[in-house]
């Protein structure tokens, strides 16, 4: 009995351990923080700001809850996939543009832009830092 109740405890605080948290933020909430970051960087009205809160409450709504894994998928699953992502973001550009001023909009492109530029130089960076490995010398005895 004793060897069973620690078996049960142990089983127990494994599965406990094991269980993931979730402790992420509501739709709601990572839509208005996203859209405040928007509106910091273009100063919008607060009129703007929720409306562009409200587009990304019900298009981070609309993701998927579980990730993709691409490389499973078959090449014509993946041309839907890439499809359906390029009109989500045509989509996206639509209704910020009918949202934001012309000034506002450029200066969100160009920030959309800068990101992209900013991520590939970071990879780049990334692989020339890695350690190259020296090729192993050997050592003739004469």
């Amino acid at each position: 009995m004793k060897n069973f109740s620690i078996l049960f405890c142990l089983i127990l605080s494994i599965t406990l351990l094991a269980q993931k948290k979730d402790d992420s933020l509501t739709a709601k909430q990572k839509a208005i923080l996203k859209a405040k970051e928007i509106g910091l960087a273009l100063d919008l009205s607060e009129e703007q700001e929720n409306q562009i809160a409200l587009y990304l409450k019900k298009a981070i709504e609309n993701r998927p809850t579980q990730p993709i894994n691409r490389k499973e998928l078959s090449p014509q699953e993946r041309y839907e996939f890439r499809l359906a992502r390029l009109e989500k973001q045509q989509d996206l550009n639509k209704q910020l543009q009918s949202i934001l001023d012309k000034e506002q909009y450029a200066q969100w492109k160009n920030n959309q832009l800068y990101g992209r530029h900013k991520k590939v130089r970071k990879i780049k960076d990334k692989r020339k830092n890695q350690t190259k490995r020296k090729p192993h010398r050997q050592y003739h005895r004469s």
